[in-house]
This record gives structure tokens, C-alpha cells and sequence, in this order.
């Protein structure tokens, strides 16, 4: 297939399959607006719109060499974006569920329940899991995942690239999983030896 335009997909597809940084921003130049108005349109957040696009193209980064450059680029691109758009919707459900089920345990009984005493052991537990993470980490997670903070914001405030925030981000979770699924594990053996 030949590509006649300098600015066509697929030419710059290769160029940034090869690490090229201005391939890249012509990218992200050519698709934002559509890719952005996409997102606004399924998330009804203009907050979430950003994030999700930044977070899209951070990934096109990060997956560069595996994007062919024969195929659709768009259609990559909106796919990538999709997924995240139903991953966030989710987590907001489930955070939602979460506190609209504790707000009724709260509201309907005025003694400490199981699930309560549960809930604020598993809090604190997590509390502490995030104590223990090394002091940037820490801090960029609880930015992000306590105040809701966009990796934006995050970056700005704390002059740091998004992508350096991202890397926190996600050492900080692959750290907090780990050690989460050692706690899981360690409850089981302790009900099967029960």
C-alpha cells in the first residue's frame, strides 16, 4: 500500500513504531478533538474525557512497536479509548455500590455490625499498605486515588512528566495487589485451619 501524505496514518504509525517523538505529537494532534468529543460523549465528564485520552495516548506510547501500521489507527485509538471509558465506568459503579451500602448499614442500624468491624479492619489494613510505600508513590497515590486528582494535576503540582505519575501510579497498585493478595491468602489458610 503507498502512502502518499507525509501526515498519513500509517507513515507516521511507522516513524513512531521507530520512537519518533514528532510522529507522535502529529498523532495526537490529528486524532485529539475526535478522540476527546468521543470520550466527552460516553463519559458526560469533560475530566474525564482529558484523562481518558491522555491515558489512551500514554498507552500508544508505551505499546508503539505493537500498532501495525496497515491497519486503522483510529479505530486502534477508540478502542483503547473504549476500554478505559467502560474500566472507569465500573470502578465508579462499584466506589458507588460501596458507599451507598455502607451509607444504608450507617443509617438502619445504630450498632456496630460484622461488615462494619470488617470494613474498618480492611480499611486500615489498606491505610497501612499505603503507609508503607515509598514516599513518592505514596503521595502521587493518594492524589490520584484518595483526593481524585487527575495525573495532570498531579504532574503539575508536584512538577513531575504525566508519565512519571502513571509510573507511581501503577508501582504503587502492582505494589498494594501483591501485598493484598499475600493478606488474602494468609485469611484462607487461617479458615481452613479453623
Amino acid at each position: 500500500m503507498q502512502h502518499n501524505s507525509v501526515n498519513s496514518d500509517p507513515l507516521l504509525v511507522s516513524k513512531l513504531r521507530d520512537g519518533d517523538p514528532v510522529s507522535f505529537e502529529k498523532l495526537y494532534q490529528k486524532h485529539f478533538a475526535r478522540l476527546y468529543n468521543f470520550c466527552l460523549n460516553l463519559t458526560q465528564s469533560a475530566n474525564d474525557a482529558d484523562e481518558i485520552v491522555q491515558e489512551t495516548f500514554i498507552k500508544i506510547w508505551e505499546k508503539r512497536k505493537d500498532i501495525d501500521p496497515e491497519r486503522s489507527f483510529s479505530g486502534y485509538i477508540f478502542k483503547v479509548a473504549r476500554h478505559k471509558v467502560y474500566k472507569r465506568s465500573i470502578q465508579k459503579i462499584k466506589k458507588l455500590e460501596l458507599e451507598q451500602y455502607y451509607s444504608s448499614l450507617s443509617s438502619s442500624q445504630s450498632h456496630i455490625t460484622e461488615d462494619e468491624v470488617n470494613y474498618n479492619f480492611l480499611t486500615k489494613f489498606i491505610n497501612d499498605l499505603i503507609a508503607r510505600l515509598p514516599h513518592m508513590q505514596k503521595k502521587v497515590f493518594i492524589m490520584s486515588r484518595i483526593n481524585g486528582l487527575s495525573n495532570r494535576e498531579i504532574a503539575t503540582q508536584l512538577k513531575l512528566s504525566p508519565s512519571t505519575v502513571e509510573n507511581h501510579i501503577h508501582l504503587a497498585l502492582k505494589s498494594l495487589k501483591k501485598r493484598l493478595f499475600r493478606f488474602y491468602y494468609l485469611l484462607i489458610l487461617i479458615v481452613i485451619l479453623l
